[in-house]
């Protein structure tokens, strides 16, 4: 019965593995660079090799290319959607499980094939995988093949076999092909480092050699896949462009890290910040145990004695200081020395990385995963405790203490917002969330809670503390004992309580926001063969096919009046071919310029001709806007009767986006059904302006014209478009521009993200100074900035995105092109891209 009970509980478990995964794939939240990644995956089909897509002149990313050749193959087989591309996440995820599940058996002994064991690495694999492992960023390939590296090492530490640490060394070295960050998978060869020593010291000299150069040959599996597709001149060259182009940090800055993790609104989320914070109170956990576990019934005098047992500790749980058997026969204590240093490198192997990202932290969570599992198994401290040290008040120290770092731990995490952006925050609970763009937005309302009880709130936990330490003293009363203790109490009902609460709100979340569209409603759509659900929601007002028409003469004063014969200060054409435009941009020095010499308050009065709208088609009214606004009132008046100057029936203000720069044509919008019950015959603009304008304080606008809602799909139809960093995975079955052949394809529309993010992260395909690769866009056409909404819209969110029109200067796509062969030698560089003469960093 004990064998049939023990499997029906492992077989549950497993089911609740593969349960939790697969509705994962439609339920997880976006990740800033899923799109980025699937990109740069998706244009090395055209570009031959992997670049960066966006900016930096889409150099190549290689040596660190291996998960972008994997979604490359993966989107080459059934295409780019994100659902789809999310089957390698979650493969990579499964893969990882297992490996782990191995490492605790066959690692560990046998002892750690119970179903408590496999429940606890559930709880802790979870915790780590569920907010950093559904991403197409590297990371998930990086936790696979650390755990591969853990398994390999350990088989070859207990059966002291060099071939099998050769193998280890290859997956450590491919690791590294992934992204810098897939360092941390050397940790494990490191710990190895002691019974190898001792290994070596035991052979004959070409033994030793033989050893060495075999190791050095198994790292060389980075070189396979890191110069697949490009020279060593060409990646001397990337890493001098990312330098150039890119913010980068030195190893010694590693506490940005920490800090982006914890104060950083858009990445500090209870669920990302709860594995690491857990991670880290564990480790100091098991330094102050393996500090009190000693014979000795005093703490440690000095430094060097301190440092003396952490070096024994350590030795112990790599294997250095004895055979390849357990030598105290406790595999759970050896298993959370072994993770703990292992974890420890881990982290500290993340400070090479050159950019301080919390997305990085998840490539580290191989051996963590399996140090939270062992404390969740058993208390870190329970071998203290139990060495000698029941009586001694340092047993009373240590547990409280312990305690108290998960109890910090635990309400630490919870202390971070349950803030979501890029698109996977609509509809979340817990506070305002419109205002998450504002300067200082509420993120203390958006911590997580149980009703009226804020779980970040330490009295919660320190109550869970106070039960357990109550109910240990209950049994030892009795003569009984018990292996829960208050601080491995903690642990587990915090950890459990993040893994519920994610899995909750990410579910809750997106029925909350139903209706309307929602990342898990694509997802879902897309399992039913409806990939790209956001283009059928999302509408954009298209023109017309009869415009309004012009009816006699405008009427200007002012600043109106002298600018007339002047251009506009920024060199952007009209929004449409043909249309007129009139603008107030003059000198603010009066008395330099006799065209404004006289001018009185206002300013300047604009008032357009009256415009005959036909009789249909048509919903809206579209009024093209530019400039710099301010001190000017905007104004929309109506009639019901046609002719040069009918009798005004009404009129309605013109509220002008704020958040479009100034050399950004964009369209005031005006539904008509908002002008009375009679559709409108004729409509005209009023502008005054209040104040004599400068550089920072002027206004074009266009004549009105007629527009309807269309969806996007109609709009877009036959145009090839480019679309953001932030969006392309959403959006699969557009016709996406990218770089072949070192030129960038000409988009006729742009498809952005919004949500009220920073022009300087959005648009950094479009800037010079970048490298961007769309920066010819901006040199030679004017993008019109289209109403666009959702439909049906569901409950109020930050706008979802921005479509806008190009208009080119000239024709585009009159290209000659010819590819031609060229043989050089790998280590040749070109002239570099990593220079003032490009337009790069300019600072010396």
């Amino acid at each position: 019965m004990k064998i049939l009970k023990r499997k029906w509980w492992l077989a549950a478990a497993a089911a609740v593995l593969v349960a939790v995964s697969a509705v994962w794939v439609l339920l997880a939240p976006t990740n800033f660079d899923d799109s980025w990644y699937m990109q740069m995956a998706r244009g090395a089909n055209a570009s031959g090799s992997v670049g960066n897509a966006i900016y930096m002149f889409n150099v190549t990313e290689n040596p660190f290319v291996a998960s972008q050749y994997v979604l490359q193959l993966w989107g080459s087989l059934g295409g780019w959607g994100l659902a789809w591309m999310r089957l390698v996440p979650l493969a990579y995820g499964l893969l990882t499980w297992l490996l782990l599940r191995l490492l605790l058996v066959a690692g560990f002994g046998r002892e750690l094939g119970t179903s408590r064991a496999t429940w606890a690495l559930l709880v802790a694999y979870l915790l780590w995988w569920l907010p950093y492992g559904m991403t197409l960023r590297p990371e998930p390939l990086i936790v696979l093949l650390a755990a591969a590296t853990l398994l390999l090492a350990e088989l070859a530490r207990r059966r002291r076999s060099l071939g099998v640490l050769a193998t280890a060394t290859a997956t450590a070295a491919l690791a590294m092909s992934v992204s810098p960050s897939g360092l941390v998978a050397v940790a494990p060869l490191v710990l190895a480092l002691p019974w190898l020593w001792r290994w070596l010291r035991a052979q004959r000299a070409a033994a030793r050699v033989a050893a060495v150069l075999l190791l050095a040959a198994a790292s060389t599996s980075l070189v396979l896949v890191g110069f697949a597709d490009a020279t060593l001149g060409d990646v001397l060259e990337s890493a001098a462009v990312h330098r150039w182009y890119y913010q980068t940090f030195s190893w010694y800055q590693e506490n940005v890290h920490y800090k982006t993790i914890l104060s950083f609104e858009d990445s500090s989320q209870w669920a990302r910040r709860a594995p690491v914070v857990l991670t880290i109170a564990v480790l100091l956990i098991v330094t102050l145990d393996a500090v009190l576990s000693s014979p000795a019934l005093r703490l440690p005098n000095s430094t060097a004695a301190l440092f003396t047992r952490l070096r024994t500790a350590v030795l112990r749980s790599s294997g250095g200081a004895g055979s390849g058997r357990d030598r105290d026969g406790d595999p759970v204590r050896r298993l959370l020395l072994n993770s703990a240093g292992c974890s420890a490198l881990a982290l500290a192997l993340l400070a090479p990385t050159p950019t301080k990202f919390v997305n990085h932290f998840g490539a580290a969570a191989a051996a963590p995963t399996v140090l939270l599992a062992a404390a969740l198994l058993r208390s870190p401290l329970l071998a203290a405790v139990r060495s000698g040290l029941r009586r001694h008040r340092a047993s009373a120290i240590a547990a409280t203490v312990g305690t108290a770092l998960v109890i910090g731990a635990v309400s630490w995490s919870f202390a971070g917002p349950n803030l979501w952006r890029p698109y996977s925050d609509r509809g979340q609970p817990f506070g305002n969330h419109l205002t998450a763009s504002a300067d200082q937005p509420d993120l203390v309302g958006m911590r997580p809670k149980l009703g009226p009880v804020q779980l970040a709130n330490p009295l919660v936990w320190v109550a869970v503390a106070v039960a357990v330490g109550g109910w240990m003293w209950w049994r030892q009363r009795h003569g009984r004992d018990s292996a829960l203790t208050p601080d491995r109490a903690v642990l587990l009902a915090g950890s459990t309580a993040m893994v519920v609460m994610i899995i909750v709100v990410f579910w809750w979340a997106p029925l909350r926001q139903y209706p309307g569209w929602s990342v898990a409603l694509s997802a879902v759509r897309a399992a039913q063969g409806e990939p790209c659900t956001l283009a059928d929601y999302a509408q954009v007002l298209v023109d017309s096919p009869a415009q309004p028409v012009p009816v006699g003469a405008a009427i200007t004063e002012g600043g109106f009046a002298a600018a007339a014969s002047r251009p506009l200060p920024e060199p952007v054409p009209a929004p449409n071919p043909g249309t007129l435009v009139w603008h107030d941009a003059v000198n603010t020095d009066v008395h330099s310029d006799p065209d404004t010499s006289s001018l009185t308050s206002p300013a300047g009065l604009l008032v357009t001709p009256w415009f005959a709208l036909p009789p249909d088609g048509g919903t809206t009214l579209l009024v093209p806007l530019l400039g710099a606004r301010a001190a000017q009132q905007l104004t929309l008046e109506y009639a019901t009767a046609a002719g040069p100057n009918p009798a005004v029936a009404g009129s309605t203000s013109l509220r002008p986006d704020p958040a479009v720069p100034r050399t950004q044509w964009h369209q005031a919008a005006v539904a008509l059904d908002r002008l009375g019950k009679r559709r409108p015959s004729s409509v005209r603009v009023v502008i005054r302006d209040w104040m004599v304008t400068d550089a920072d304080s002027w206004l074009a606008v266009g004549q009105p014209r007629l527009a309807g809602w269309r969806p996007l799909t109609t709009f877009i139809a036959g145009r090839p478009v480019y679309v953001d960093q932030l969006t392309a995975a959403l959006l699969p079955c557009l016709d996406q521009v990218g770089v072949a052949h070192g030129i960038a394809r000409a988009p006729q529309a742009l498809v952005l993200s919004d949500e009220e993010f920073g022009r300087g992260f959005l648009d950094l395909a479009f800037e010079l100074h970048r490298g961007g690769t769309e920066v010819p866009v901006s040199r030679s056409a004017t993008a019109v900035r289209m109403p666009a909404r959702l439909v049906p819209s569901g409950p109020p969110t930050l706008p979802w995105g921005r479509v806008e029109r190009v208009v080119y200067d000239h024709p585009v796509g009159w290209v000659d092109l010819h590819v031609d062969a060229v043989r050089r030698a790998g280590w040749t560089r070109l002239p570099t891209l990593a220079a003032k003469s490009y337009h790069g960093n300019t600072t010396d």
